[in-house]
């Protein structure tokens, strides 16, 4: 079949007309009338509407500059080049959209072609696994894996949710020799992973052997950074070369 460059707006002008054209003539059925119209409009019949119309949606899917372009691409080089590494710390309430900010980190990971890994309690990127065709791992109570595969994407995500508490033979299942040292590595919960990871200090030393190995990090937390106040997330080393941001979202 030859194909003609369909929008959403030309089906649904050909669904309409084929709607009129049915409620005249009571004798035809929807179908026939999706045919007739689609030959009026130079198709074959209406499947043939249907494909070109995927077929174009496709094509303007993947020639877009908007599904592969990365901000480091869309930054004046006036500015000088952004770090390859980078220590983000996104603090601030629950409902505030720590995760909603941490997910736009990962896609750009992504398109930069860097693997991204995600730790996380509490189920917040199945949906983002699904989407981008990553991996989505859980474990049991009994320390027991399984791995739900949505494709090839770089893109792996640990949920932890029913390791928290758990003793020490299960908590020894999650997979942090796993992570890829160029990675972006996203903890989520990160008030949570010490009864996961073990020990209180277990997420810095994660984090910075990571860090040590030439990858990125990501890091959500409720806590609240004040002036005055205590900084227990703030004091994970790094070198130079490691931009460090932090992103606090609370009332304005």
């Amino acid at each position: 079949m030859h194909h003609i460059h369909t929008s959403p707006e030309a089906v649904s002008k050909l669904k309409k007309a084929a709607k009129l054209l049915a409620r005249g003539d009571t004798l035809l059925q929807h179908a026939e009338a999706l045919d007739r119209v689609a030959k009026e409009a130079g198709y074959l019949h209406w499947k043939h509407v249907t494909t070109c119309a995927e077929t174009t949606s496709a094509a303007q899917a993947t020639s877009s500059p908007l599904a592969k372009v990365t901000a480091a691409e869309c930054t004046d080089p006036r500015f000088g080049k952004p770090k390859d590494q980078e220590l983000i710390l996104i603090v601030g309430p629950s409902g505030y959209g720590k995760t909603f900010r941490a997910i736009d980190y990962a896609l750009n990971a992504l398109r930069q072609g860097k693997p991204v890994h995600v730790l996380d309690i509490g189920r917040s990127y199945w949906h983002l696994c699904r989407t981008v065709g990553g991996t989505y791992s859980t474990f049991a109570r009994d320390g027991s894996r399984s791995d739900e595969r949505h494709g090839n994407t770089p893109l792996v995500v640990f949920e932890l949710e029913d390791l928290v508490g758990q003793p020490e033979d299960a908590r020894t299942s999650v997979p942090v020799n796993e992570i890829a040292p160029t990675a972006l590595l996203v903890v989520d919960e990160l008030w949570q992973m010490p009864r996961v990871l073990g020990a209180p200090d277990a997420p810095k030393h994660l984090v910075e052997a990571h860090l040590a190995t030439g990858g990125s990090a990501v890091l959500l937390s409720m806590d609240r950074i004040l002036p005055n106040g205590p900084k227990p997330h703030l004091d994970i080393e790094s070198g130079s070369a490691v931009r460090r941001s932090l992103v606090q979202l609370d009332r304005i």
